[in-house]
């Protein structure tokens, strides 16, 4: 793909990128935190550099770049960058590719050391290269599925007026501990754990993956604490036939802006503004990734892409009324790769 776009190398920092191709990924942060990079051209073998401390981490048994260049904390590692730049063959006037939120340091150690070097956006490359996911990527996804499944279960019987929100949290977390699911985390309602009670009639936004591998699926609900008003049992109406109108808009071959359509000609009809992307790519990033499902993105679907879906709006400040699953794009559709109810669920 860097070949086709007349690029001579590409240049990965630490992330996610880094680590679909190596199997390990440096702590992230770039330049001048540390220099970690793989310079991969487009023909021959890929060098990485990296400090002597991750060094010390890295399994280098394991790792299929062999080509390994270090340096010290404290040390100008621009030694250490052009002896990577020699070994993998990039010289004069090169095309470099990068990803767009490259650490902005890291772009002046690469013009400061190589006066002639250009560099180009490689982002499109660089997304395009995870979007469509393989089976044993699909596996860990289908795990992180089953056990948000079961974080949903857990959650209908903990979440009550009069519990601690922390206390809560922790039972949703311990469920992924429990499966062996990596970095627990809890989001919506629970990105702070506040010292406070779950009151009646409150809306409560359960926001959560499981982390497997590196890989963690994207899901949403709202609980009920008491039985909602009327108003609120119609507005969740919209929110499912939004849903509903965003899955069935999904299969191969579909530009991906349609599916943000569908969902918000729903939502606007019912007099609400679908105010985020209707979804996005999952995968290794810690958040979206590509593809994302929004307005101007013609960006074909392909079979074993996995998205989410998230058609909703706000009902108060920081509050939002949604439903989020996470699907993998088939041939005529999609499959659903958490299973829990999205219908109104009241405790």
């Amino acid at each position: 793909m860097a070949a086709a776009e007349g690029l001579d190398a590409l240049y990965i920092t630490s992330g996610p990128n880094f680590a679909w191709l190596t199997g390990w990924t440096p702590y992230m942060g770039g330049w001048p935190i540390w220099l970690s990079c793989l310079v991969v051209p487009v023909s021959g073998d890929p060098v990485m550099v990296i400090s002597g401390m991750h060094a010390n981490i890295l399994d280098r048994d394991a790792n299929p770049v062999k080509e390994i260049l270090t340096y010290e904390d404290g040390e100008d590692p621009d030694r250490a960058l052009r002896a990577a730049f020699a070994a993998a063959g990039v010289t004069g006037i090169a095309r470099l590719g990068v990803a767009d939120n490259m650490w902005y340091g890291d772009s002046q150690l690469l013009q400061r050391t190589f006066t002639k070097l250009r560099l180009e956006t490689a982002s499109s490359i660089l997304d395009n290269m995870r979007a469509v996911k393989d089976a044993y990527e699909l596996d860990l996804l289908r795990r992180s599925g089953a056990t948000v499944d079961a974080i949903y279960q857990r959650a209908a019987e903990v979440i009550r007026a009069g519990v601690r929100i922390g206390d809560a949290g922790l039972e949703l977390m311990r469920i992924q501990l429990d499966r062996g699911a990596l970095h627990p985390r809890i989001g919506g309602t629970f990105r702070r754990y506040e010292e406070r009670t779950f009151q009646q009639r409150e809306l409560v936004d359960v926001d959560t993956g499981a982390d497997y591998g590196g890989y963690s699926t994207d899901t949403a609900r709202n609980v009920f604490i008491g039985d909602p008003d009327p108003a609120m049992l119609e507005s969740y109406a919209v929110v499912v036939s939004a849903y509903n109108a965003a899955e069935g808009a999904i299969r191969a071959g579909v530009p991906v802006d349609k599916v943000h359509d569908a969902c918000a000609r729903v939502i606007e009809a019912a007099g609400h503004e679908q105010k985020w992307k209707v979804g996005h790519g999952v995968g290794l990033a810690d958040g979206h990734e590509s593809p994302l499902l929004q307005p101007g993105n013609a960006t074909p679907l392909e079979e074993n892409m996995v998205l989410t879906i998230d058609p909703g709006f706000f009902v108060a400040r920081d509050i939002p009324l949604h439903i989020e699953h996470t699907v993998v794009v088939t041939k005529d559709g999609c499959e659903r790769l958490d299973n829990f109810t999205h219908e109104v669920l009241v405790v």
